[in-house]
């Protein structure tokens, strides 16, 4: 768990030593080695995948990007233990969590269950500061690969139209700030 603990702060350091430092910006850059993930070696944020299209995951590529989104852990309620429906105060769900993206903003994940007793994720999300979007991910494959980008909101704070979250698909919610470049996204549901 400590292991764990120090490569999460470490990465989240990194991350926010990219922004800070300016270099996810659009313009053309050099090419990073592979497996380098520091400062010097960040790659131009590349744009959005069209809405649906199939993203593979490459855990070689550059942490926050849209191959390789930062994943987030959930954030707990004080005092509360992790059950269904339990660390996002939202009434009427089935299952929710939320995820904060440190200093840069947070998202949810809402499960609500349908008349044919499937679930149906929806997801809502903000920045503190910036443009930004909200959306999820679909998996087929537990997460090796997955339609990107599905029921986006783009610059508002309110809930996505439902996507349906039952057999054989995996859901997830993201965020993508725009002004940084970065992707983060909760666990696969």
């Amino acid at each position: 768990m400590q292991r764990f603990t120090t490569w999460r702060r470490a990465t989240i350091a990194t991350v926010l030593a990219v922004c800070t430092a300016g270099v996810l910006t659009t313009g053309a850059q050099a090419q990073p080695a592979p497996g380098d993930t520091g400062p010097a070696a960040a790659a131009t944020a590349t744009p959005p995948p069209a809405p649906g299209t199939r993203v593979t995951h490459d855990p070689d590529a550059r942490p926050g990007s849209w191959q390789n989104p930062v994943i987030l852990r959930e954030e707990p309620l004080p005092g509360k233990a992790a059950v269904a429906a339990s660390n996002c105060n939202v009434s009427g769900v089935y299952y929710c969590r939320k995820y904060s993206a440190d200093n840069w903003g947070w998202f949810m994940l809402a499960t609500e269950l349908g008349g044919d007793r499937h679930e149906y994720a929806r997801t809502w999300g903000n920045v503190y500061t910036g443009s930004f979007s909200h959306y999820m991910d679909r998996s087929e494959d537990n997460g090796a690969s997955w339609e990107g980008i599905l029921n986006p909101v783009v610059n508002q704070s309110n809930w996505s139209e439902p996507l349906y979250d039952g057999p054989p698909f995996k859901v997830r919610a993201c965020l993508y700030s725009m002004d940084r470049g970065l992707v983060a996204c909760g666990a696969w549901h």
